[in-house]
């Protein structure tokens, strides 16, 4: 397997097996254009940015969930 094919393959593992965290991501995406669209300064689209995609990364890390997928892919390493 050639570097670019398994860049991809681990790129695409992120949404596969944290498929929320991708759902997540593209709804602040989506609040976040809304946003642009109805606020009068690009500070609010920023900040829903800011705030949204640490909201989500936060939510990942403490969720008891992340824990377990975590060691249960690391223990079936040789």
């Amino acid at each position: 397997m050639n570097g670019a094919t398994k860049i991809v393959r681990e790129l695409a593992s992120l949404f596969v097996d944290h498929a929320w965290i991708a759902r997540g991501l593209l709804g602040v995406i989506v609040l976040a254009a809304i946003v642009s669209e109805t606020a009068p300064n690009l500070f609010a689209t920023a900040l829903v940015l800011l705030l949204g995609f640490l909201g989500v990364f936060l939510i990942d890390i403490a969720s008891p969930t992340r824990d377990a997928l975590h060691q249960h892919h690391h223990s079936r390493r040789p």
